[in-house]
């Protein structure tokens, strides 16, 4: 036993003093810096860059046997000199086969690398500094020694310069290194640090692990993001192909624009993706991202996300196509879809399919944008889902055949946007729509207020009274078409038929062509325009309605029994000039006129009103019979409206023998008004109306209307004392106004006031006394 242990130990102690001489040898025989212009020679004739190693080549020994390079760069054909090198390395050790070194070859069996730096950059027309290596790299296919036959005898070390170099690396890490990449024609600026690579095994044509880490910074657009990943890669040089398999990624980024200081979160997981330059045939398969974003206006509520697809790409033949497309996100968001592109080395198309399955966007924006949706009807936006063929090129996306699913109201139809953002085109048609269902929530009296506003000024006007801020630098380069039409539509409690809405511009002038509908029992017609060219903005508007029947309108508009009836006809003219909407009002100037024919005030007869006054104070009776309404021939009037003012000096309402008239104001951006109307006896012939004596006739009865339009119209108007005294002092002298007066207290006896009691409520009758007589003072 003892024996065979010294034997070992023999063999042990005579191998190690083999090593040792084996070293001895070759570094006393073989300097490395006589590998310098082969290895010059061998990088020009690989990739055609030259190559400096202005630092020394020295052997290194522990704790392996290798060369280690200094200061070493690389720059492009005829760069020059001076140029900044395309690649530069600070240290780099070269590992090599000792067992090959015995027998004259030189075989790398490892690297690792400090400070490299890689300058990428492509020129104005759109090509880079690396093709150029690329294309060298093509044409010297199979030179390497990886491609030839090793020698089978050993060469003599004084050869061994001469021989191709081996590219078999056990092992290769680079710490330190740094990428920058430029983009003369797009302003892309990005910069890859901290760089990690680790690889083990490389040899060609197998697969080898490899694992990287870096950091990537942008200015435009402004980011900075960590990544780390590891993969199986394998490298056939001889046939130009690449391939890496169970690719595994992790990123965490912040951009300030869209997150603050907020970190981002992806994965990224990728089951294969090969590279064949020479074919020109590029593919992944079973591509997996998963991560978060954050919204600007998100909060803390971090965006899941996730992204599933494969992809090919024949660039020979100009092809791609993109397959399984899948992108979702909470609330049962998922979008699917596939690709073909064609063209791709000349002008380049795609067409496909998108598909939107039904999800809850109400619940989406509440959670991720920061929006509280305050809707009329809770359940609105909780469906959404869209179906389309899409195609298209580098300038336009087209959705060519739109089925849109809005909650259970759908529509149809094509959307074209440029990819610029810049010119839109959408076209949609649909049974019906209520827009209420989607609108905030308005209290009982705002919604009476605003619709009356409507109906006495104009729809126009209220059209651009609601107008948010519009984006005038993008109107000024947009170019738009939009066409709208609906069979059955409910809008601010209104209803609509046979919507129909056109909208055109470009380079800055917009116009509304029109916007038209069936609006009970008449019809509705909107035209428009606005010119951004220049401050201020100027807005325009036009709008008809005939045959309107205001009954059922009011009663949907004021949701309670309407007020009035009648048929309507409207025509008004506008503009303003502003990008405020606070100030769209006080830069409002126009003109509108209405009429009411064939109409009557319901609820109300104010014929009965007048006539018991005059036959109470003129001691006579009305044993008649009174409708519950007030016919009337016409009601019309015209308002003209400058810097928010309306003004109106030809109010009329005629009604069997009597004849109201008026003029006044109204302020529509404090929504205020201030009108007089006066009242008046005329002879008729007209059976509903009442017989009064001439001097009545004579007579005005003023009212004095002035409020808001949000107060009761109960509580508009009054019985103006100043206005009927001046009416009387008219008349006659003082000695008409002592008949007058006689007649009214002879007339306003017990029974009399009783009878006005009875008509008007208690204590009407002394109240109306008192104001005669006071007007007689």
């Amino acid at each position: 036993m003892k024996a065979l242990f010294r034997i070992l130990l023999a063999a042990v102690g005579a191998l190690a003093l083999l090593l040792v001489c084996g070293v001895v040898y070759v570094t006393t025989f073989l300097d490395p810096n006589d590998l310098k212009p082969r290895l010059a020679e061998a990088v020009k004739a690989q990739t055609g860059l030259e190559l400096s190693l202005d630092g020394p080549l020295s052997w290194s020994f522990y704790p392996h046997l290798g060369v280690s390079i200094e200061d070493a760069s690389a720059r492009l054909p005829n760069a020059g000199a001076g140029s900044t090198p395309f690649a530069s390395v600070e240290k780099a050790d070269v590992e090599v086969d000792f067992s090959s070194l015995l027998v004259g070859d030189v075989s790398v069996d490892g690297i690792n690398v400090s400070g490299l730096q890689l300058d990428l950059e492509r020129d104005g027309t759109g090509r880079g500094n690396w093709e150029q290596i690329v294309d060298h790299m093509a044409k010297t296919r199979g030179t390497l020694s990886n491609d030839k036959e090793r020698p089978k005898k050993p060469v003599s070390p004084s050869r061994a310069a001469d021989q191709p170099l081996g590219i078999d690396i056990a092992s290769l890490a680079i710490n330190g290194g740094r990428v920058h990449y430029s983009d003369a024609a797009s302003g892309a600026n990005y910069t890859l640090s901290e760089l990690d690579l680790k690889g083990a095994n490389v040899v060609p044509g197998q697969f080898f692990p490899l694992s990287m880490a870096f950091d990537l910074e942008s200015t435009s657009p402004a980011f900075v993001t960590h990544v780390s990943l590891k993969s199986r890669v394998r490298a056939d040089l001889a046939n130009s192909s690449y391939t890496l398999e169970n690719l595994v990624a992790n990123t965490t980024s912040r951009y300030p624009e869209l997150s603050g200081d907020r970190e981002q979160s992806l994965d990224l997981a990728v089951a294969r993706v090969s590279a064949d330059p020479g074919q020109q045939i590029y593919q992944v398969d079973g591509v997996s991202l998963d991560g978060e974003a954050y919204l600007p206006r998100s909060g803390d509520n971090a965006i899941p996300v996730g992204l599933d697809f494969s992809a090919r790409a024949d660039l020979q033949k100009g092809t791609a196509s993109v397959s399984d497309l899948s992108l979702t996100s909470d609330n049962d968001f998922r979008l699917v879809g596939h690709l073909a592109l064609t063209g791709l080395d000349k002008a380049p198309a795609y067409e496909g399919q998108v598909t939107l399955a039904p999800f809850n966007l109400r619940k989406w924006l509440e959670q991720h944008a920061g929006a509280t949706l305050a809707s009329a009807d809770n359940q609105a936006l909780t469906r959404i889902a869209l179906d389309s063929p899409i195609k298209g090129d580098m300038n336009t996306l087209m959705l060519s055949g739109l089925d849109v699913s809005l909650d259970d109201q759908n529509f149809n139809g094509q959307a074209a946007m440029g990819l610029d953002g810049r010119r839109i085109a959408l076209t949609l048609a649909g049974q019906s729509f209520d827009l209420d269902r989607y609108l905030a929530p308005v209290a009982a009296k705002e919604e009476k207020t605003a619709s009356l506003k409507h109906l006495l000024v104009s729809p126009a006007y209220a059209a651009v009274e609601e107008s948010a801020l519009v984006p005038v630098d993008w109107l000024r380069q947009a170019a738009l078409k939009l066409s709208l039409s609906i069979n059955q539509m409910t809008a601010k409690q209104l209803s609509l038929g046979n919507v129909s809405l056109l909208v055109e511009g470009s380079k800055g002038q917009h116009a509304l062509k029109h916007l038209s509908a069936d609006l009970y029992g008449g019809k509705a017609l909107i035209k428009g325009g606005l010119d951004v060219r220049k401050a201020p903005i100027q807005w325009r508007m036009t709008d008809t309605l005939e045959g309107v029947k205001l009954e059922p309108l009011l009663a949907d508009a004021l949701q309670k029994t309407a007020p009035i009836k009648g048929t309507l006809a409207m025509n008004g003219t506008f503009t303003s000039q502003t990008n405020q909407r606070d100030s769209l009002l006080n830069n409002l100037d126009g003109r509108t006129q209405f009429k009411v024919t064939d109409g009557a005030l319901l609820g109300q007869n104010l014929s009965q009103r007048m006539c018991q006054v005059v036959a109470a104070v003129s001691s006579s009776t009305s044993a008649r019979e009174w409708a519950d309404n007030t016919p009337f021939d016409a009601l019309s009037g015209t308002f003209v409206i400058k810097n928010g003012i309306a003004h109106n000096d030809d109010f009329r309402l005629d009604i069997p023998g009597i004849r109201f008239s008026g003029a006044g104001e109204a302020n529509l951006p404090t929504s205020r008004f201030d009108y007089a109307i006066n009242a008046g006896f005329i002879n008729t012939a007209d059976p509903a109306a009442c017989k009064v004596s001439d001097k009545f006739q004579k007579v005005d009865f003023p009212l004095h209307c002035q409020g808001a339009f949000s107060d009761e119209p109960g509580s508009w108007c009054s019985f103006d004392r100043n206005g009927f005294q001046a009416s009387l002092a008219g008349l006659a002298g003082s000695e008409v106004k002592r008949k007058l007066q006689k007649e009214v207290e002879r007339g306003l006896g017990d029974k009399t006031r009783q009878r006005i009691n009875d008509k008007l409520g208690e204590g009407a009758a002394q109240e109306l006394k008192n104001a005669i007589n006071g007007l007689f003072k």
